[in-house]
């Protein structure tokens, strides 16, 4: 797969593209992760209109994939709130940033090194909710 960036260091895969947009992909893997990990009795999507007890909160800063000349990494920057539904009080906040070196330059080396990120994130993010 080739790739080309322009001169702002941005850049795009040629005939790739995500298979929804990367918010909705990380909700699914997400909550996936929390209902395996049996911390709640539920676990539910934002658009739910359940009474919840507790919502987690998250803000992607990074997920992108980094070229420079012949190294690439995967790095991923997500910040996660953990809020009291009832009062709206914070109980926790982290921001958890992770730096994958992939094993190749393209796009399938991107997603191995992405996909063990996920796996590193989901480890920590229980851990910190527990």
């Amino acid at each position: 797969m080739h790739f080309s960036y322009s001169d702002s260091d941005n850049g795009t895969y040629l005939n790739s593209r995500w298979s929804n947009n990367i918010s909705q992909l990380l909700q699914g893997t997400l909550i996936d992760i929390l209902e395996r990990s049996k911390l709640f009795k539920v676990v539910l999507t934002d658009s739910s209109t359940v009474k919840e007890d507790y919502r987690l909160e998250s803000n992607i800063f990074i997920f992108e994939h980094e070229v420079r000349e012949k190294q690439s990494h995967s790095v991923v920057s997500i910040q996660f709130t953990l809020i009291d539904a009832d009062t709206g009080k914070v109980l926790k906040n982290k921001r958890f940033s992770y730096r994958e070196k992939t094993t190749t330059i393209d796009a399938k080396g991107y997603v191995v090194a992405s996909n063990i990120i996920i796996e590193k994130l989901a480890r920590d993010l229980i851990a910190w909710l527990q």
